[in-house]
């Protein structure tokens, strides 16, 4: 799959270990609100949501005093601080989006983060430049579970879904583009590592960056 020329790469997990902050970002933000007691599947009930509507989720469920939106606000200022200092890049990454972009590929990102957090956070990674264009799930409206993003991004290169590779690490994403005609390509990161098998036998091909860095693609 490596002469593909169009490039969907997510972000979370895929590029960047941001996950472990995303999954502490509830109990963060409810600590502020002197609430410590926490259901154990909520990181589960709100993964695959927006950070709107996990605010939304939020808010009616702990039936906290203030509104979604201002909610949805402090949250954002929660990771924008995590993205701007200290979300780090995954091991084997720069080599690999260097070469790609050297190669004349060309990248977009597809992100459920906020196009402004996912742009603090490329750009303080170096990694900015090497990125056409940042979709949002928030901008198109619809979160990973429709394919609303990666049809954006496929009108954006002017091509079919089938001559475009979507870099995944999350079982459910990867599952959305698949069903939608895109080429898949699994990511493997640590914090899904319980989906590994299932994705591997999704994906149309899998790739370890730290493994890439050393000459061992899988």
């Amino acid at each position: 799959m490596s002469g593909k020329e169009y490039l969907i790469f997510d972000l979370d997990g895929t590029l960047v270990d941001s996950m472990p902050f995303w999954e502490d970002l509830a109990t963060e933000l409810l600590h502020r609100h002197g609430i410590d007691q926490l259901p154990a599947d909520l990181h589960d009930r709100i993964q695959t949501m927006t950070l709107t509507n996990s605010a939304v989720f939020i808010q009616e469920l702990f039936v906290l005093p203030v509104t979604a939106e201002s909610l949805a606000q402090e949250m954002r200022v929660l990771m924008d601080q995590h993205y701007r200092n200290d979300v780090p890049l995954k091991v084997g990454v720069y080599a690999y989006l260097q070469g790609m972009h050297k190669n004349g590929r060309k990248i977009v990102l597809a992100t459920a983060s906020s196009s402004a957090l996912a742009k603090d956070c490329l750009r303080r990674l170096k990694l900015l430049p090497f990125f056409d264009f940042v979709f949002s799930c928030e901008d198109v409206g619809q979160d990973k579970t429709q394919p609303t993003i990666y049809q954006a991004a496929a009108q954006y290169f002017g091509q079919q879904p089938n001559k475009i590779a979507v870099y995944e690490d999350a079982l459910y994403a990867a599952s959305t583009a698949k069903r939608a005609g895109f080429l898949v390509i699994g990511v493997y990161d640590h914090q899904s590592k319980e989906e590994w098998t299932d994705l591997q036998n999704l994906a149309d091909e899998t790739i370890d960056f730290a493994t890439v860095v050393k000459g061992e693609n899988k």
